[in-house]
C-alpha cells in the first residue's frame, strides 16, 4: 500500500509539472555569448546603427509570445570608447532606449550582472495606434559588449510575473 501511495504521488507531481509547462527552454547564442529562457524561438537580425561611437552592428533576437514581445540585442563598441568612459556608454544607451520609442522613463535602477554594470528601466510609450505600451529593459555592459534584454507589451498586457523571469534568466556565457 505504501509503495502504491509513493508511486501515485510521483505520478501526480510529474503530471502537475507537465501541466504547468515546467521551466522554459533555454536559448543560447554562441556568437552572442548569452543564454536566456524563452518558450519560443527567436528571429535574428543584424543592422548597422548610428551611435556616439559611430556606426556599429546591432544583433537582435526577437520573439512574440502571446501579447508580449521579447528581445535580446547586443552591440560591440570600440575598445577605446568603452575604456575611456564605460558609464557614459551605459548612460547614452539608457537615454537612447527612451528616445528610440519616443517614451517616458518611469524608473531607472542601477543593477549588475556578474559584477558588470547595468540598468533596469521601465519605459512608457505609445504604438502607432496610440495604445500605451510598457517596456521593461535590463541592459549590461560586459567588456565592450552592450546587452539589452527587454519585453514590450500594451500597458494592460504587461504581465511582470511572465516578463521578470525572462529578464532574470539572461546569462552571459563563454
Amino acid at each position: 500500500m505504501k509503495k502504491l501511495t509513493v508511486c501515485t504521488v510521483l505520478v501526480l507531481i510529474s503530471v502537475l509539472l507537465a501541466a504547468c509547462g515546467g521551466a522554459s527552454p533555454v536559448f543560447t547564442s554562441d556568437a552572442g555569448k548569452f543564454s536566456v529562457a524563452i518558450s519560443g524561438g527567436f528571429t535574428q537580425n543584424v543592422q548597422s546603427v548610428d551611435t556616439m561611437a559611430g556606426k556599429i552592428d546591432q544583433h537582435t533576437f526577437l520573439s512574440t509570445i502571446g501579447k508580449i514581445t521579447y528581445m535580446v540585442a547586443y552591440s560591440d563598441y570600440p575598445q577605446d570608447v568603452v575604456k575611456k568612459d564605460p558609464q557614459k556608454v551605459l548612460d547614452l544607451a539608457e537615454s537612447g532606449a527612451v528616445t528610440n520609442v519616443n517614451g517616458v522613463l518611469l524608473k531607472s535602477t542601477k543593477i549588475t550582472l556578474d559584477n558588470n554594470p547595468g540598468y533596469e528601466m521601465l519605459i512608457e510609450s505609445a504604438d502607432q495606434n496610440n495604445q500605451k505600451m510598457t517596456t521593461k529593459i535590463h541592459m549590461f555592459l560586459v567588456g565592450v559588449r552592450l546587452y539589452q534584454v527587454l519585453a514590450i507589451a500594451n500597458t494592460g498586457d504587461a504581465d511582470f510575473t511572465v516578463i521578470d523571469p525572462f529578464l532574470q534568466s539572461f546569462k552571459v556565457t563563454n
